[in-house]
């Protein structure tokens, strides 16, 4: 299994930047490298309305929007607590993929963390899957630095 992390401190209220979760601030962060489909009825919900019957739903993970790199079925999505939560999916690539989300509070802002943990379901495509994510991560992270007010992207 795989572990990666990545941390951006923010100016943007906890609050705020928790209510606009959803697909499309998802693809923000993502552009352009990547962009994720939904179905219809999931574009413009909010994370935290995100309920139903598991799975909820297939994504097809794009290449500059355009190229299928990956299909990703998100399984389901927990909130554990106020501000946070932790994403149980599979996909072509990865037997199993485990995204958590938290934004805490500080002086200035919030600091937005991911914190991920895959198994890539070819073993020796490991460094391959854990470089792609990795560097998407690191994009999602430069990004949503750059759209809300960055201090510093870790």
């Amino acid at each position: 299994m795989q572990q990666l992390r990545f941390q951006t401190d923010v100016s943007t209220d906890p609050d705020l930047f928790w209510k606009r979760q959803s697909i499309a601030t998802i693809n923000q962060e993502m552009a352009p490298l990547l962009r994720m489909t939904a179905p219809a009825q999931y574009r413009q919900l909010q994370l935290k309305d995100w309920k139903g019957e598991t799975p909820l739903f297939a994504s097809w993970v794009l290449l500059f929007g355009l190229i299928p790199l990956d299909r990703h079925c998100f399984e389901k999505l927990d909130f554990p607590a106020e501000h946070e939560f932790i994403e149980t999916s599979t996909s072509w690539n990865n037997k199993t993929w485990q995204h958590r989300r938290f934004v805490t509070a500080t002086a200035t802002g919030c600091t937005v963390t991911d914190e991920l943990q895959f198994t890539p379901r070819m073993a020796w495509m490991t460094p391959v899957v854990t470089w792609i994510v990795k560097m998407a991560f690191q994009n999602r992270h430069r990004y949503l630095a750059c759209l809300m007010h960055n201090r510093s992207a870790k």
